[in-house]
């Protein structure tokens, strides 16, 4: 429209230049004139109109640019709704996560105060057994000691009987003698073993042991005293008794030594 507007201003200009300088021409000179001016006017618009066909292809491929955009947006504004619908579920469930983990620490928070209780309690009782735990070691070495002294004892006077029985020169009354001791002695370890939990019923039990081999002691020399009145009559039974005599002495020994520890072995299981 611009160039339509310029073409014909020139023509006017042209037409007034004419007639002001006063040229006389023919109609023919007119009109080719117009001719000429009718064909710049077709190539001008003949280049706009090319012009206007590249800008209205330019236009047009813009326009396919622009709708598959379009479609490209369309797509990822579906894309992002989906997207935003599942964040929205998404925030659902977190949210009633959330709220299940709020009453989980509810029930933590609960049960810390219930164990800080409890630790409290247990921390008492603990110094409650510390004192008792020092109480029964302090009671534990007396009755050790004590034990000590009556094992000492026992052992002596064991020691004894057993000079006294060597002098005893019946040695089938004193083999059986012997016997009856051991079972004695594995009756009083019997014993001992059901009572392991009682220190006190033990040191009671060990004093009975004491006063009995003080009295078989009594016994032991009253009889070596009447055998020794004997000795010159069961003298020609000797010779064939010490070899029996060797025998039992020896088997004594093992038991004895084989009660001691055994007994030393039930007092540590005791405590």
């Amino acid at each position: 429209m611009e160039l339509v507007s310029v073409n014909k201003n020139d023509n006017h200009e042209t037409c007034s230049k004419c007639n002001e300088m006063g040229l006389d021409r023919d109609e023919d000179i007119c009109a080719n004139q117009k001719k000429l001016e009718l064909e710049t006017r077709v190539n001008d618009l003949t280049a706009v109109k090319s012009q206007l066909e590249t800008r209205v292809n330019n236009l047009t491929a813009e326009k396919s640019q622009l709708e598959t955009r379009v479609n490209h947006l369309t797509a990822e504004k579906s894309q992002l709704e989906t997207r935003v619908n599942n964040l929205t579920a998404e925030k659902s469930q977190l949210e009633t996560r959330v709220n299940h983990l709020t009453a989980e620490k509810s029930q933590l928070e609960t049960r810390v105060n219930d164990l800080t209780a409890e630790k409290s309690q247990l921390q008492s009782n603990f110094s409650s057994s510390s004192q008792n735990k020092l109480q029964l070691e302090t009671r534990f070495k007396v009755l050790t000691a004590e034990k000590s002294q009556l094992q000492s004892n026992f052992n002596s006077l064991s020691q004894k009987k057993l000079d006294l029985d060597t002098r005893v020169n019946d040695l089938t009354a004193e083999k059986s003698q012997l016997q009856r001791n051991f079972n004695s002695l594995s009756q009083k370890k019997m014993e001992l073993e059901t009572r392991v939990n009682d220190l006190t019923a033990e040191k009671s039990q060990l004093q009975r042991n004491f006063n009995s081999l003080s009295q078989k002691k009594m016994e032991l020399e009253t009889r070596v005293k009447v055998l020794t009145a004997e000795k010159s009559q069961l003298q020609s039974n000797f010779n064939s008794l010490s070899q029996k005599n060797l025998d039992l002495d020896t088997r004594v020994k093992d038991l004895t030594a084989e009660k001691i520890p055994s007994r030393a072995g039930l007092v540590v299981v005791i405590f």
